[in-house]
């Protein structure tokens, strides 16, 4: 669906109209989410991709969509995370690919705990990218920085284009692998059925 002003507009009819309603109406949809709407701010005009996520509202349709029993695994439940209210994320392709996560937690301690998180996975990664000699691994952790400042956090990656051009080949190669040869007639066969046995 075309919105009012050119906008593209994909998905199931029944969240289409409820699109085209808000666009039509002012102060509806977006217009009249505050949560969202001070994350997007931080979004620069010229991303070619952005948006922004309510974290407790995903948190509680998640829980509600699944079992308890389900979650045990999951850090959904985790201090950190539930101190996580917003995120929004914008990015840029070109020579290099430039993304960038803007979190915002209930305080400022959530916040230096979640940016000490992020930086302790960073280091694990290296750890384990050196040990392996996994030189693509080790560029791309290389272009990631990690700030914190009052209960904003943020999470800057660049991402060369050798690296991904690296990435991009060994999926493909792993898709293009051929499948191992099926056992011939002769292996379905009973031991002592086999020629020659």
């Amino acid at each position: 669906a075309v919105l009012p002003g050119g906008s593209l507009a994909v998905g199931p009819r029944r969240v289409l109209e409820v699109m085209r309603g808000n666009a039509a109406a002012r102060g509806r949809g977006l217009d009249a989410n505050t949560t969202l709407l001070a994350p997007l701010e931080k979004v620069r005009p010229e991303a070619q991709f952005w948006g922004a996520l309510d974290c407790r509202k995903l948190a509680r349709a998640v829980r509600e969509g699944t079992g308890a029993s389900d979650l045990s695994g999951l850090p959904l439940s985790s201090t950190a995370a539930n101190s996580l209210l917003t995120i929004a994320f914008r990015g840029m392709i070109g020579e290099s690919v430039e993304i960038d996560l803007l979190g915002q937690a209930d305080a400022d301690a959530s916040a230096k705990t979640l940016a000490d998180a992020a930086r302790g996975i960073v280091a694990l990664g290296r750890v384990g990218a050196g040990r392996d000699r996994a030189k693509e691994w080790l560029d791309l952790l290389d272009g990631i920085r990690i700030e914190q400042s009052g209960s904003d956090v943020s999470l800057h990656a660049s991402i060369p284009a050798k690296t991904m051009q690296s990435f991009v080949g060994q999926m493909v190669s792993t898709q293009q692998r051929p499948a191992p040869p099926a056992a011939g007639p002769e292996a379905a066969l009973p031991a002592l059925a086999r020629p020659g046995s």
